[in-house]
C-alpha cells in the first residue's frame, strides 16, 4: 500500500455535499451577519435601500457566474470515487480562492470604505453562497 494511501483521510462521497454545503452555508451567513450589523447604523430606509441592492447584486452575480461554479463543482463532485478524500469537497484552485477572499474581505473591513456601502458586496455575496449552499444539500439527500 503507498504510503499517502494509508494516510488519507478518506469518507464516504456523501459526505463532501455535506461539507460543501457546510463551506458555503456559514461563509454566507457570515458575511449577511456584518452587512446586517454595519446597516444597523443608516436610517431604516437606507438599510431597506441597501438591502435591496445587495439582494439584486446577489440574483445577478448567482445567475452570472455562480451557478456555473455550482454545477461544476457538484459534476467534479459526482465523478469522484466513492471514498475520496476528505479534503476533496473543494479543488485545489478552491482552496486558494478561499485564501483570497478571506484576505481581500480583511482588507476590506480595514480600509476607510464606509462600513455600510461595504454592506452591499457582503450581503451579496454572503447571499449567493447560502443560495449556492442548497445544491449541495440537495446532492446529498439524494
Amino acid at each position: 500500500m503507498k504510503v499517502m494511501g494509508k494516510y488519507k483521510p478518506a469518507v464516504p462521497k456523501s459526505i463532501l455535499f455535506i461539507l460543501a454545503g457546510l463551506l458555503w452555508s456559514v461563509a454566507g451567513i457570515i458575511l449577511c451577519q456584518y452587512a446586517l450589523r454595519w446597516l444597523m447604523a443608516v436610517t431604516w430606509e437606507q438599510e431597506a435601500a441597501f438591502g435591496i441592492v445587495g439582494l439584486v447584486f446577489a440574483f445577478i452575480i448567482y445567475q452570472a457566474g455562480f451557478k456555473a461554479i455550482v454545477k461544476k463543482n457538484l459534476s467534479r463532485l459526482h465523478a469522484l470515487p466513492e471514498r475520496p478524500c476528505l479534503f476533496a469537497f473543494a479543488s485545489w484552485k478552491s482552496y486558494l480562492l478561499i485564501g483570497v477572499m478571506i484576505m481581500m474581505g480583511i482588507l476590506l473591513r480595514h480600509s476607510a470604505v464606509p462600513k455600510y456601502y461595504l454592506a452591499v458586496p457582503y450581503e451579496a455575496m454572503g447571499s449567493v453562497l447560502v443560495i449556492g449552499s442548497i445544491s449541495y444539500y440537495r446532492s446529498w439527500r439524494r
